[in-house]
């Protein structure tokens, strides 16, 4: 998931709240900065509502300056929370995916792995790429509060994550505000489209890591199409319906899919 100035977190088996833990460019899911807000975290800068207005008027310190359309970069603190994310994400997965045994914890390390970087890296990415190709400042924040509550869950038997996400600052149009939250979920439900027919084609190994991939790239296309603030949907469903119910209803047809190919 995405949020204007904000973010929220990317919420597969949890309910994903804020995005990232950093006050006024990110809102942490429990409730949001109004206009002209100083910032909690830098000390600075104000957050301006409505479209067509910037998302934030400032750019952290460490990070490239915005207006840099069509170029896609990462910064180094990103690169490493972004390699934090995934190794904690995974292990949580194989946490609960293992059963508790060490047998199972080792052999759901690998589909582990591939489900978190398809279901939330390229989710992410989907956001970010979106934003920087319309010149926008865009970089993913963790939140280690996020991750620690993953790796808890797991450990008692299920799990909610919110490990971060993409932080977005400058000026953005209704339309565009759609299309980069649109990107999240729409790459979640090419994945699950890819993984799909491994489920019924393949065996062993190959089908239990096709089902897992599918099942949580459908789920969270669906969970992020919620037309409710922070997530996704609600910035699609504002910006164009019809493309709004067309994604909604193929992520709810890929997760019923995906569900009884799983039995």
């Amino acid at each position: 998931m995405w949020n204007r100035g904000q973010g929220r977190g990317f919420g597969a088996f949890r309910g994903s709240g804020g995005h990232s833990p950093y006050g006024n460019y990110a809102s942490r899911g429990f409730g949001s900065y109004g206009p002209y807000d100083r910032d909690p975290f830098y000390g600075g800068g104000y957050e301006y509502p409505g479209y067509g207005q910037p998302y934030t008027v400032y750019t952290p310190p460490y990070s490239p300056p915005m207006g840099r359309k069509g170029v896609f970069y990462f910064t180094q603190e990103e690169l490493k929370e972004l390699t934090i994310s995934i190794g904690v994400l995974t292990l949580a997965f194989a946490m609960v995916l293992g059963g508790r045994r060490w047998d199972g914890f080792i052999n759901a390390l690998l589909p582990s792995f591939i489900a978190v970087v398809t279901g939330f890296f390229f989710h992410e990415m989907g956001h970010k790429f979106v934003a920087q190709s319309y010149g926008l400042f865009s970089e993913f924040r963790m939140s280690m509060q996020g991750l620690l509550l993953a790796l808890f869950t797991a450990f008692i038997g299920f799990l909610i994550a919110a490990p971060g996400a993409v932080v977005i600052s400058g000026y953005a149009t209704r339309e565009q505000s759609g299309k980069i939250a649109l990107a999240g979920p729409l790459v979640n439900v090419v994945i699950a489209i890819l993984f799909l027919p491994l489920i019924f084609v393949g065996d062993g190994m190959i089908r239990f890591t096709a089902f897992i991939v599918a099942y949580i790239n459908a789920f969270l296309a669906l969970f992020n199409m919620i037309p409710i603030a922070p997530l996704d949907g609600e910035k699609i469903y504002k910006w164009s319906t019809p493309h709004y119910i067309g994604l909604a209803l193929v992520a709810f047809s890929l997760f019923i899919t995906a569900l009884i190919a799983g039995y």
